[in-house]
């Protein structure tokens, strides 16, 4: 599971947490920390949490959350089905307002 955060512009946010659960992962990963990924994935507010190198059918959760741990969007559920070709779901958290 990837993304990163961005504002209205599309202008990338950096230092957000980012909190992804479920398949016996409960990781909090600060946007932007990672500058491998932010080549990766094209963005300077990217973050990704690998789960494992076997796909296998799981619910991920996503949730962003502001610098003092509170929850600022909704919670995502995405069904990984299990399968190479659907290995990687993608979340762009884009900031509303």
């Amino acid at each position: 599971m990837a993304g990163h955060v961005q504002d209205l512009e599309g202008n990338p946010l950096l230092g957000y947490p980012v909190h992804v659960w479920g398949g016996g992962i409960d990781q909090t990963i600060m946007s932007g920390a990672n500058t491998r990924h932010n080549t990766i994935y094209g963005s300077e507010a990217a973050w990704e949490q690998f789960f494992d190198n076997k796909p296998k059918p799981i619910e991920i959760r996503v949730r962003l959350h502001d610098n003092q741990g509170r929850p600022i969007s909704e919670e995502i559920v995405i069904n990984m089905p299990g399968y190479c070709g659907a290995a990687l779901a993608y979340v762009i958290f884009t900031q509303n307002h």
